[in-house]
């Protein structure tokens, strides 16, 4: 990758800021709290893994990664990258371009169609995809530039800790209005565990219930309790979801107050959950410049997002 050079390193050290969009323009973010000398180490080290990535796929024609093998025919070629870099572009001002990818059919469940694996620690993703994608767009239910673009948000967000925004951000990403609006409902698979085994306990209780007991005793004890755990696990997954989906919503309209429409989503993209929180709350759009200028003082990260979407007279 000609952008992760040592003279780009320097620059992003010097605290060039024309550098500095440029690779947030593809993607590579500075995470809240970062400095410049941890982001240009993690970019570095990325740099590094891809490159013995791609050494050893030329040198031996596969690799091993995360359990899986693949081969250099595996690859993902840079052109099914681009529609989903697209969707990215649109929607938050991004398009990834250097993650590696591979098609494969190993270890993936009956319904899985592919994931993005990525590291913080490690500075390094990589995506798997199931190998239907390989020749079509579609598989099942799942759009292949869907898909991609979901987990190239999350690719995005690697130096960020956004859990009760990162499906809703992701999610925004898809052509289904439904997906849209609830799609990021759960936001870890500790979510998606709890509401399965509460419904499976419901079931197999309710199953036993009429097998066993007479219709007269079908409302008695346990099955009230048994509902109302489940019908309460329900509710407080679905209003904690509301809960963040309303103030994610508020952000956006606050940011489309003082900057063009296109770029409220880009600039929320970039918030840590405590800035998303903070400019929630905001009613008053000079309070809400002040905090963008005293931000724009105190961070590198700041000053790059308000270089790239201030187009008022340079302050916010």
């Amino acid at each position: 990758m000609n952008l992760l050079s040592t003279e780009n390193f320097e620059l992003i050290l010097a605290e060039d800021l024309e550098t500095l969009v440029k690779f947030d323009d593809h993607g590579l973010l500075i995470g809240p709290g970062e400095s410049l000398k941890d982001y240009a180490g993690r970019l570095e080290l990325l740099n590094k893994n891809i490159s013995e990535l791609a050494d050893e796929l030329t040198e031996n024609g596969e690799v091993e990664l995360a359990g899986f093998r693949f081969n250099d025919t595996d690859a993902i070629p840079q052109p099914i990258f681009q529609s989903a870099e697209s969707r990215t572009r649109d929607l938050y001002d991004f398009g990834i371009n250097w993650v590696p990818g591979f098609f494969t059919n190993k270890q993936m469940g009956i319904l899985f169609a592919g994931c993005a694996m990525y590291s913080r620690e490690d500075s390094f993703a990589v995506f798997v995809i199931r190998k239907a994608f390989q020749w079509k767009e579609m598989w099942i239910i799942y759009s292949r530039t869907e898909l991609m673009a979901h987990e190239l948000c999350h690719i995005a967000h690697i130096g960020f800790d956004t859990k009760n925004y990162e499906e809703i951000f992701a999610y925004q990403s898809s052509e289904s209005r439904f997906r849209r609006v609830c799609g990021g409902m759960l936001r870890t698979s500790a979510d998606t565990y709890l509401l399965l085994f509460s419904v499976f306990v419901l079931l197999v209780a309710q199953l036993v219930n009429v097998a066993v007991r007479p219709p007269a005793d079908w409302g008695k004890f346990p099955m009230p309790m048994i509902f109302s755990m489940t019908f309460l696990t329900i509710a407080f997954i679905c209003s904690r979801y509301i809960f963040y989906m309303n103030r994610f919503r508020r952000a956006v309209k606050n940011l489309a107050r003082l900057f063009d429409r296109r770029y409220s989503l880009p600039i929320l993209f970039r918030c840590s959950e405590t800035e998303i929180e903070k400019i929630s709350k905001f009613h008053s759009d000079a309070t809400l410049r002040e905090w963008l200028n005293l931000n724009r003082q105190q961070s590198a990260r700041w000053r790059v997002i308000l270089q790239k979407y201030d187009t008022t007279s340079g302050n916010a």
